[in-house]
């Protein structure tokens, strides 16, 4: 059998393959260490994407405020500046 496809493997992780393909790819990684090496790099690097975007919201909400407090700071929500 031929290697898995780097998209085949990301989709395969990501639960995105139909029943039979899945069922394919997992056949094939129980004897391919080249395609679960692969496999399990696209994991890694898909946690760390995660974890970073968790970080930029994080700090984004942090740095910003709720959005009533945006508002609040920017004279309200309809437009309306507040008096200093």
């Amino acid at each position: 059998m031929k290697h898995c496809s780097r998209i085949e493997l990301a989709m395969y992780g990501g639960r995105a393959l139909g029943f039979l393909a899945r069922w394919r790819v997992r056949l094939h990684l129980l004897g391919c260490a080249r395609c679960r090496s692969i496999l399990q790099q696209l994991t890694d690097d898909e946690t760390l994407i995660h974890a970073l975007r968790q970080a930029r919201n994080d700090f984004m909400l942090s740095d910003c405020g709720a959005p009533e407090e945006i508002a609040a700071r920017s004279g309200g929500r309809d437009g309306d500046s507040a008096a200093p």
